[in-house]
């Protein structure tokens, strides 16, 4: 074979290209590779491709890497991937992409990943990008972030969320930053949780006529990452109400760790991530729901901000009770619904004492300046939390409860099939 000109290499066959010998290929100058063509490429079998040096791959040029199949790129070792020039890991497929070990995929330099296309940063499975070294996650780029799936956020590791640069959170949709995992969340700091475009609390129809919330220009000022900096925020409607716990008795809602969303603190001291995880706190006998049964139910609230001022005001926090409110669903899905700028993520329902069902919902307020609706929803690709698939079944608004339990299961396991009922006003 080293005898061969580059001409002579040129004009084998594809079936005597595919018939060579491993020692043959290991043979192959890297000009001899550089003058294989696609299709002689594409006639290469895994184990001529396992066997070539890692300058003969480089040598292939990026159409000569693009003619390999999926398989040949399974065969391919990790030294060999982590020799590719950018332009060659651009010019990969995406299918080449999925495919991809994942210890192949470690191996690879932070230059090769941040080389990776937008399109190929969405063919990334969720165990590739699970496996993402921490460098690898800081190297991406921004359009790369924006352009992850909801499955691939929640694949994030709470190291790769720690690894998180604010600039690339920034970039992130309201629909994807409702996919972080809690565990995730709970993990960022202030600054990160703070670059976020929009925060979660949860809030309660009051009215019948579904969860309504008011844009953030037409907001309050709040801390509802309760990071100590206050932000012009969406806010609930004047006849909704927030769900509190005025946890150091001061008679005031001081920031987002005394309602339940994003920034309610866990036991060990770091954030909750959404409203449902906030409330699963409070759930004492965990049976997926908040009544009279757990020992913190009477100290819940609503706080009806009815002068619309982002403060607590005298007469403004009113008991569970004097709305004849008995229980809250813990079982929530996925919602789509964008009101007013607003996305109500997760959604379920409250009972009341005539059994009656309303609106609840998990709602990421959006900050000032308002985001493009683009910003806030983009189709869901995958499960935005484990074990709630999001298909026709299993997405609707917040104005839709559902009319009774039927083998429902925490949020993080089994989200319930759609249905709907009347909500009955009750302010």
């Amino acid at each position: 074979m080293a005898a061969l000109s580059t001409a002579a290499v040129r004009s084998l066959s594809t079936a005597a290209t595919a018939a060579l010998s491993t020692d043959s290929i290991v043979a192959l100058s890297t000009a001899q590779a550089a003058a294989l063509s696609t299709a002689q490429v594409g006639a290469l079998t895994t184990g001529q491709v396992a066997a070539m040096d890692t300058a003969d791959v480089v040598a292939l040029g990026t159409a000569g890497i693009r003619a390999l199949d999926t398989a040949d790129i399974v065969a391919m070792s990790s030294d060999q991937l982590s020799r590719l020039s950018t332009a060659q890991v651009a010019a990969l497929s995406t299918a080449q992409v999925a495919a991809i070990a994942t210890d192949d995929l470690q191996a690879m330099t932070t230059a090769q990943i941040a080389a990776l296309t937008t399109a190929q940063t969405v063919a990334l499975t969720t165990a590739q990008f699970a496996a993402l070294e921490t460098a690898d996650i800081v190297a991406l780029t921004t359009a790369q972030f924006r352009a992850l799936t909801t499955a691939q956020i929640v694949a994030l590791t709470t190291d790769q969320a720690v690894a998180l640069e604010t600039r690339d959170i920034a970039a992130l949709t309201t629909q994807q930053m409702a996919a972080f995992e809690s565990a995730d969340v709970g993990v960022l700091s202030g600054a990160q949780l703070d670059a976020f475009l929009a925060a979660s609390p949860i809030v309660l129809d009051l009215d019948g006529n579904g969860v309504s919330t008011r844009s953030a220009a037409d907001g309050v000022q709040f801390d509802l990452n309760a990071t100590g900096q206050t932000f012009q925020v969406g806010w609930a409607s004047t006849t909704d109400g927030l769900l509190v716990m005025d946890r150091n008795r001061d008679g005031s809602i001081n920031d987002g760790r005394e309602l339940f969303g994003v920034a309610t603190q866990t036991a060990d001291g770091t954030r909750a991530g959404h409203g449902y995880a906030a409330m699963s706190l409070e759930d004492s006998n965990r049976d997926g729901k908040l009544s009279a049964a757990d020992a913190s139910f009477k100290d819940l609230q609503l706080w009806i901000d009815a002068n619309h001022d982002g403060k607590t005001d005298k007469g403004e926090l009113r008991s569970l009770g004097e709305f004849g409110i008995v229980e809250l669903d813990l079982n929530a899905q996925v919602g789509t619904e964008v009101d007013n700028g607003n996305l109500l993520g997760l959604t379920s329902s409250y009972t009341t004492a005539d059994g009656a069902q309303h609106a609840m919902a998990d709602v990421w307020f959006a900050k000032e300046p308002a985001p493009a609706l683009g910003d806030l929803l983009v189709a869901p690709t995958a499960e935005v939390l484990p074990g709630a698939p999001l298909d026709a079944d299993t997405t609707r608004t917040a104005a839709a409860v559902p009319a009774a339990h039927h083998n429902t299961m925490p949020i993080d396991r089994q989200l319930f099939k759609d249905d709907e009922s009347k909500n009955n006003p009750l302010i």
